[in-house]
């Protein structure tokens, strides 16, 4: 499974294993991956700020906050992202497993 996170700070539970296409479209074009300072995440989010129309996409404050010790100074995180497990040796991304899942929403609501 993964999560999606959206600009509104909510976010949801996809069953699965995550492809590149389903995260480019949940981040709406190419990507780039954050890994969480745990080592035990990453968080993809589109690469140039703006949607497919070149339109700026809106700051998600949480995705932010998540992430921040592996941003700049000043940097923020745009639009919706996906949160995954990290990849394989083959590069292949890997799911979250119920134990990951729990971290990061309890990260989310400011329980860690």
């Amino acid at each position: 499974m993964y999560l999606t996170l959206d600009t509104d700070g909510v976010h949801r539970t996809i069953e699965g294993t995550p492809t590149l296409k389903a995260i480019q479209q949940y981040c709406d074009g190419n990507v780039e991956v954050l890994a969480h300072e745990t080592g035990t995440f990453v968080m993809w989010m589109n690469e140039s700020k703006t949607d497919h129309m070149g339109d700026r996409m809106p700051m998600n404050a949480r995705a932010t906050t998540l992430m921040n010790n592996a941003l700049w100074p000043g940097d923020h995180i745009n639009g919706m992202v996906v949160l995954t497990g990290i990849a394989d040796e083959e590069g292949e991304v890997k799911p979250l497993d119920d134990e990951q899942v729990e971290d990061i929403i309890e990260r989310l609501h400011g329980s860690r």
